[in-house]
């Protein structure tokens, strides 16, 4: 292919979208100044992202990966019968001892709300084999401080009876990290009252950050009897000599990294390109082992700057030659949105995206190029109407017209 002619645009959508049509980070449409760009039959456009900046200005831990559904069933002496969502408090851990004593407070919250005797649950964090770690200042390496330099970070929380109270089997919380289809309308008991699953508490990625089994079935919260421990994503320990305490553990070790989202990806509704059926899960996309219509132009990196005091932002990567063919032969603008892994809007406070902190710069390059292996006969078609080729573009102030 020859370029034939090319034009970069420029966009902050910082304060462009004041209402409802459209927001500063999740969708926006970038509509060009001048006319719009039209190639011939051995032409082609297509759109290549040369930058782009956002700062994580959001919750590590949010409604896309917080949430882990507990029950226990009627058969217990200790606890009333329980089926709801254990939230992990949102915001952004240093430490996985931190994440982990968060998550055993949160659950242990929620046996103490339904307890049907006078006893109490206590939680606490025991060794997860993780050393202690310093900085040095000289080289920025981190070396161990004690007789251990271990890293393995395995899930480990412990839950006590108080008053010597030994736990059995029934009273075991099942907790499970689910992962079910997000179009599906399932409930659960709650406290005797039926409580709709909302989107994101139906496919969670607490798994991901907890090191748990991905539930993937489920299950009725009709617990008349003892759920098994094999429902759980977690392994259970009741330790002889210590019968009132219960250690849960994962089976494998925490996300290294305490967040789920490693990348954005940046998204034209114009282009013409292949992901994995995952990568649109909440769209409704039954999760076959293919590729579909992905409509990703760019993907984002996370990045955390030493030099800028910690900042972590996402950034493209750059020195990458890649570009997006376009499925049209008319482009008058660009209908641009960011998603997360599973094709879900990045998650952030209502208001962010419009009136807060939560926008995106970046530069786009559209080229028009020649195929040389196509021969038209140029004496029986009418020239392309394609003289008025914009030089730079601008945001649509009024928002993009999603019909």
């Amino acid at each position: 292919m020859t370029e034939v002619r090319s034009t970069e645009l420029y966009v902050n959508t910082e304060g462009l979208y004041p209402n409802d049509q459209g927001t500063q980070f999740t969708r926006f449409k970038v509509d060009f100044l001048e006319a719009p760009f039209g190639v011939g039959d051995d032409e082609r456009l297509k759109i290549i992202p040369t930058s782009a900046f956002i700062a994580k200005n959001w919750d590590d831990l949010n409604e896309t990966n917080r949430y882990v559904r507990i029950f226990v069933g009627a058969s217990s002496t200790i606890f009333n019968p329980i089926d709801e969502i254990v939230s992990i408090p949102a915001g952004d851990f240093v430490t996985h001892e931190s994440l982990a004593a968060a998550f055993g407070t949160a659950v242990s919250n929620v046996l103490n709300d339904n307890l049907a005797d006078v006893i109490t649950v206590a939680s606490s964090v025991p060794e997860m084999g993780q050393f202690a770690a310093t900085t040095v200042q000289a080289t920025g390496s981190i070396t161990p401080v004690g007789a251990t330099n271990i890293f393995r970070p395995i899930l480990n929380i412990r839950l006590t009876l108080s008053a010597g109270t030994a736990w059995a089997a029934a009273d075991y919380p099942i907790l499970q990290c689910l992962s079910l289809d997000p179009n599906t309308s399932l409930e659960l008991l709650g406290s005797g009252v039926a409580v709709p699953l909302l989107r994101d508490q139906q496919n969670n990625d607490s798994y991901v950050l907890l090191g748990g089994r991905r539930i993937t079935t489920f299950e009725s919260g009709a617990v008349a009897s003892t759920p098994s421990i094999a429902t759980s994503s977690f392994n259970y320990d009741n330790p002889a000599g210590n019968t009132d305490r219960l250690n849960i553990t994962s089976p494998w070790r925490m996300n290294y990294q305490i967040n789920t989202l490693p990348y954005i990806y940046l998204n034209c509704q114009q282009t013409l390109n292949q992901g994995t059926t995952n990568l649109q899960e909440f769209n409704g996309v039954n999760l076959t082992k293919g590729m579909i219509h992905a409509d990703c132009v760019g993907k984002l990196r996370r990045v955390y700057s030493r030099e800028n005091y910690g900042e972590i932002s996402y950034e493209l990567e750059s020195g990458r030659d890649f570009f997006s063919p376009i499925g049209t032969r008319y482009l008058s603008n660009l209908v641009l949105s960011l998603q997360d892994h599973k094709g879900r809007f990045i998650s952030h406070v209502q208001g962010q995206d419009t009136v807060g902190n939560a926008m995106i710069s970046m530069s786009l390059k559209i080229e028009i190029d020649k195929d040389p292996n196509v021969v038209i006969n140029r004496a029986q078609l009418p020239p392309p109407d394609n003289t008025n080729v914009p030089a730079f573009g601008k945001l649509n102030l009024g928002g993009p017209d999603f019909a």
